[in-house]
């Protein structure tokens, strides 16, 4: 089933995708919720350093990548959702869309 993203977020090309799962690998520490967790990324922000990612139990993670390898378990900033419709719903209901 395609998925629809919201205004601003975008279907990654193949490299993007292979980039941007070795820089959140890079960037987790032991303690991070994703530490070698089995990622796949799904959706970028262009305009934020904002990813989706797919994991491998249905569950998404939405993850502010910092560029810098992070010792604190809270960085990279990640939120889990049980499926991609309810990370969608949510950033719908926050009024995040941004489109005009």
């Amino acid at each position: 089933m395609e998925k629809h993203f919201p205004y601003g977020w975008q279907t990654p090309s193949a490299q993007e995708c292979a980039s941007l799962e070795q820089e959140l690998a890079r960037e987790t520490s032991v303690r991070h919720v994703l530490y070698k967790k089995k990622v796949s990324l799904i959706a970028r922000r262009h305009d934020q350093d904002e990813v989706l990612f797919q994991l491998d139990d249905g569950r998404v993670a939405q993850v502010h990548l910092k560029w810098n390898r992070e010792p604190d378990p809270d960085y990279p900033w990640t939120e889990i959702f049980e499926t991609f419709e309810k990370w969608h719903a949510n950033w719908m209901a926050q009024g995040l869309d941004g489109e005009e």
